[in-house]
């Protein structure tokens, strides 16, 4: 099939389908490629879980996608977890059972040096090598606390991020300062001084601008970090209140837009004419929602702490709306995680159930029981399967969702149509004597070749029905 792409920062238009229910379009975003496939109607996503960890708190921080496999760092745990989708399997590296609080986050320096952020008794980062992922070890020599503060030295930086000049930074959660790493050298050095009070920031996000930009939480202002210019510096004044904002989320038009916590409005950062504004009205409830994610259809989704409903932001038209009406009770769930069959997935903090919500419809689903157990997993990736991992952060298992339904011959007739015939067609190939086909095993075909094409399969034209619910799948692009 054919395909042309969209101009970059345009939203996916839906209405170009082939039957109700079935649809494709594309859209080209940083290498890679959105491709609208049809999703089988009236199978919901599975989920399953993976291991037995027993009880415990606080075993891992959410994982890292590095090469194919996924690296957690341990908490109290007492080693590296590291999950390999493609063999539906996990192990773990290391041994640290001597340590508490130990990682949180990391980054990738060279393509296979992971190194996660210190949180308190390890005293130097963690390394661990992705390539053989056989070893892990903590490096002393980049001690980056102060002596001082035992609040900061309890938790003192947020996970790093590259900046254009090639050196990572960390930001100051409760730290005096940002941190800088140099993978080349090893070195570490620090910008700005901004004392040891707690929870100053939330993590950064990068802007257009290549400057890196923390919303306050309890401090009074935005921090900016200029990795060119090698300074930290403040952007507005948005008063003294405590847990003010979480992680902002930066939208198609550049602007980012952090989470209310305790503020009564939406925080929005202008990278371009470096301003600072507020959008909305939401009240004085204290822990309203969660930091946001970006949907298929661009907008923004702020899954409920204490609020009753995921909030959405439209950036194009600057409106907000609520989704769904859960109640009362914190942090219900956390940070959603796009599918590849464009759906939402919020993993269950205080929630009994997995929150799955659809943009394009503006529906929502419940699925699962998971117990009232609080903080059960953490934010959830997307592994080289397809499948969303979340690993346990007080939960004794890693939850797996897999969003597509997989062909099977029970499954077969929810397939759309044109599935069908290739189906058919590959069988009735099989029967003839002497064909590629008919020298493969039975087994190869019906459990690896047959659901390869289900989840990868879609219709090679389009019509038109305004009606569709459109499918999303990422598709590598050369």
């Amino acid at each position: 099939a054919t395909h042309a792409t969209r101009p970059r920062g345009r939203c996916l238009a839906c209405s170009d389908v082939h039957s109700p229910g079935l649809a494709v379009g594309l859209r080209q975003l940083d290498g890679l490629m959105w491709v609208q496939r049809p999703v089988p109607t009236g199978l919901e996503p599975s989920f399953k879980m993976l291991g037995d960890f027993g009880e415990g708190r606080c075993k891992w921080s959410s994982g890292m996608p590095v090469g194919g496999r996924i690296f957690c760092a341990p908490s109290n745990a007492s080693a590296v977890l590291v999950i390999d989708p493609a063999k539906g399997s996990f192990y773990t590296v290391g041994d640290f059972s001597d340590l508490e609080d130990k990682w949180k986050g990391g980054f990738v320096s060279d393509g296979s040096r992971l190194y996660c952020v210190p949180a308190s008794g390890s005293g130097g980062a963690l390394a661990i090598d992705t390539s053989m992922c056989a070893s892990a070890e903590v490096l002393h020599s980049l001690e980056p606390f102060p002596e001082e503060g035992a609040r900061s030295k309890a938790c003192g930086w947020f996970p790093a991020l590259r900046g254009g000049d090639g050196r990572f930074y960390l930001t100051p959660q409760d730290a005096p300062s940002v941190l800088v790493l140099d993978p080349g050298s090893q070195a570490a050095y620090h910008l700005g001084s901004f004392g040891n009070e707690a929870f100053k920031w939330s993590p950064a996000v990068v802007g257009l601008d290549g400057k890196l930009y923390c919303a306050p939480v309890n401090a009074s202002s935005v921090l900016v970090v200029d990795p060119l210019e090698q300074t930290a510096t403040s952007l507005g004044d948005l008063g003294s209140e405590e847990s003010k904002w979480l992680t902002g989320t930066r939208a198609d038009d550049g602007r980012i837009y952090c989470a209310p916590f305790t503020a009564r409005s939406i925080l929005v950062i202008d990278p371009f004419t470096q301003s600072v504004s507020l959008l909305g009205d939401f009240g004085d409830l204290h822990g309203k929602w969660c930091p946001g994610v970006q949907g298929p259809d661009r907008r923004i989704y702020f899954a409920p702490y204490h609020a009753a409903s995921v909030l959405v932001l439209d950036p194009v038209t600057q409106a907000t709306f609520a989704v769904g009406d859960f109640g009362g009770g914190p942090h219900k769930w956390d940070p959603g995680v796009l599918g590849p069959d464009g759906r939402l997935y919020f993993a269950p903090a205080n929630a009994r159930e997995l929150l799955v919500l659809d943009p394009l419809t503006c529906s929502h689903t419940l699925l699962g029981d998971f117990g009232p157990e609080e903080y059960k997993w953490n934010r959830g990736v997307r592994g080289s399967d397809g499948a969303l991992y979340f690993s346990p952060f007080h939960a004794s298992s890693i939850l797996v969702v897999d969003p597509l339904p997989r062909w099977s011959p029970a499954t077969h007739r929810s397939f759309p149509s044109h599935h069908r015939r290739s189906v058919r067609l590959l069988l009735l190939g099989r029967r003839q004597q002497g064909s590629l086909l008919h020298l493969l095993p039975h087994a190869l075909l019906v459990q690896r070749l047959l659901p390869f094409l289900g989840r990868t399969w879609f219709p090679p034209s389009a019509a038109r029905d305004s009606h569709s619910v459109a499918a999303l799948e990422y598709v590598a692009v050369d």
